[in-house]
């Protein structure tokens, strides 16, 4: 009961979190345009859409259970016996939350009505923005089992049919409420443009594992009906007639939020560009890289290894799964890098999302062979300590040696080519040095290597004092070892290379250019206008000149020497005051320093 009554106010405690990071970032902001009519408060506002999209869950739950057990009994299904529970709950979501949604949607509408800045509110748009964002969940969910049904690979669930129908209702109503009422503030402008990202994402990863799950079904039937002929399989059209269904239902989210309404209307946004960056490359990239290391792991297992099966057909079935991961990740990859390079049209300066995404890539092929390297280091200590030999089997270093091997190539080959890239960028701009992305990237490895030597460190030692003080350091001790010695000795080698890159970053940093001190001085002269010593101040960096002429019979002053205008630059400088008077004299000058009031 609790948890059901906390999980009730986190609709509220979303919509007010991010409003207070709007009204935060909107704090700076020029004060010009900004509305005086302050509506119906924000307090009052965030209850109000918190309750409305509460009660608008129970009564779309409610409705969408009623309909999926009348088309269940429509189409033969009992709605009474045998389905009690469901109908009670039905009953209940539905009376409870129907007339508290419409009672707190009218006082919303009464609000906007009487307070037209109600339209242009953060916490409105949020809850249009957050109902639009679940129902499209829901929808896209029950669609794929309602395409499923239509092609002949599920039963008809009545539930299913009535969450697709009464969430679609939902989502029309709101998406038509956004239109009639359309964003303004660059705030509300964000949220719109938060929900389109989140839906074409939703859209775009169903389109993906439709693509991967056809694609697994056909190479899958084709490589059984040539290597596995005697084994009885289900018929592989049914998986591909999911496959189907999901693909569907993804490229029509997909296309209906990002071809239609961001592929060209926001290019080059920062938002577009992290979709750009780390959903389509990072993503279709880490599919490639991770499907072709467990394909490379097969075979290195099947050659070098020692494998689970006699029969190269039973040991290769997974094969065709596995290709069908980087066919469909490069094709994520590709459409993306085509997209960029179109919307960029020639080389442009590397952006923070582009950062990330070679940063995230070049770790993970740092940790990747980071884990290869400590594998073989372990079974080399393993090797010369002579393990358990008791207990082990022949050959039982092969299957360790070939997941050393695959982790060193794939992590080394992936590291190589963006850290390496990376580099050359910073050899060309050593600006790119106090990048964020890249300070992180060096302070997280240099600071998460040295905590794991450390830790390995004091296992190590712990482990062979306590042999020593015991019944004396054997190899059985060494080998107990094996993993806290290798991990110290790979963590300690990246660290003292990424402490030599920050050192490096440090050196080409260009130095900073102190700002030149700004001083105010007043001349106080009967000199002609244009003098050698005004001339001379006017174009000395920090000095703000005021010339006053004396009135008071003073005889003319010669003009300072070289050397005199030397000596008043250096005091100048020298001075910690910031308003000076300057009396120049026919053979010396007089520079007082005063405080302004006022």
């Amino acid at each position: 009961m609790l948890f059901s009554l906390f999980s009730l106010l986190l609709p509220i405690a979303l919509i007010a979190a991010i409003v207070a990071a709007l009204r935060s970032r909107r704090a700076n902001a020029p004060q010009g345009g900004r509305d005086l009519d302050s509506g119906i408060g924000t307090v009052r506002r965030l209850f109000l859409y918190g309750i409305t999209m509460v009660s608008l869950a129970f009564a779309a739950v409610g409705f969408s259970l009623l309909l999926g057990g009348a088309l269940d009994a429509l189409s033969g299904e009992k709605v009474i016996e045998g389905n009690q529970t469901e109908l009670a709950v039905a009953l209940s979501f539905t009376i409870v939350g129907t007339p508290v949604w419409l009672f707190f949607a009218w006082l919303a509408q009464r609000a906007v009505a009487a307070h037209p800045v109600e339209r242009r509110s953060e916490a409105r748009r949020l809850a249009i923005d957050i109902i639009r964002g679940a129902a499209l969940v829901v929808i896209v969910l029950n669609a794929v089992e309602a395409g499923s049904f239509l092609l002949g690979v599920a039963e008809f669930e009545g539930k299913t049919w009535g969450l697709l129908a009464v969430w679609s209702g939902v989502w029309v109503i709101h998406h038509r409420l956004a239109a009639v009422e359309p964003a303004t503030s660059p705030e509300t402008q964000l949220l719109d443009r938060l929900y389109l990202y989140f839906a074409a994402i939703i859209g775009l990863i169903l389109l993906i594992l439709g693509v991967v799950q056809g694609l697994s079904a056909a190479l899958s039937a084709a490589y059984d009906e040539v290597f596995r002929p005697a084994f009885i399989h289900p018929p592989w059209t049914e998986e591909l007639r999911e496959a189907i269904s999901v693909t569907t239902v993804g490229a029509i989210a997909w296309a209906w939020h990002w071809l239609l309404r961001l592929a060209r209307r926001d290019a080059l946004s920062t938002l577009w560009r992290v979709q750009g960056f780390l959903f389509g490359i990072l993503g279709g990239t880490a599919m490639v890289v991770l499907a072709s290391a467990s394909v490379l792991y097969a075979v290195l297992h099947w050659f070098l290894g020692t494998p689970g099966s006699d029969s190269a057909a039973e040991h290769f079935r997974m094969l065709p799964i596995l290709i069908s991961w980087p066919l469909a990740g490069a094709a994520l990859r590709s459409y993306h890098r085509a997209a960029l390079r179109e919307a960029m049209a020639g080389p442009a300066e590397m952006t923070e999302a582009e950062r990330i995404y070679r940063y995230l890539l070049a770790a993970a092929g740092l940790m990747t062979a980071a884990g290869g390297i400590a594998t073989e280091l372990a079974l080399l200590i393993e090797v010369i300590s002579g393990g358990d030999a008791e207990f082990v089997a022949e050959g039982w270093w092969r299957n360790q040696l070939v997941l050393g091997i695959t982790l060193l190539l794939v992590g080394t080959s992936l590291w190589i080519r963006y850290w390496f890239n990376i580099q050359g960028i910073v050899r060309e701009q050593a600006s790119e040095t106090a990048a964020l992305s890249r300070r992180v990237y060096l302070f997280s490895l240099f600071g998460a290597a040295a905590i794991i030597v450390l830790i390995a460190l004091t296992l190590a030692l712990f482990r062979i004092f306590d042999a020593l003080l015991g019944e004396g350091l054997t190899l059985r001790a060494i080998n107990d070892s094996r993993w806290p010695i290798s991990l110290a000795l790979t963590a300690g080698a990246l660290s003292i290379y990424h402490w030599q890159v920050l050192r490096e970053d440090q050196r080409a940093q260009p130095a900073p250019v102190p700002e030149p001190v700004s001083r105010e001085v007043i001349l106080l002269t009967m000199g002609s206008d244009g003098t050698l010593l005004e001339r001379e101040l006017r174009g000395t960096p920090g000095i703000r000149l005021q010339v006053w002429r004396r009135n008071d019979g003073v005889a003319e002053e010669a003009e300072l020497s070289r050397t005199q205008r030397d000596a008043l630059r250096d005091e100048l400088s020298m001075a910690t005051g910031e308003h000076f008077i300057l009396i120049p004299g026919p053979k010396e000058f007089q520079l007082i320093p005063y405080e302004p009031r006022g």
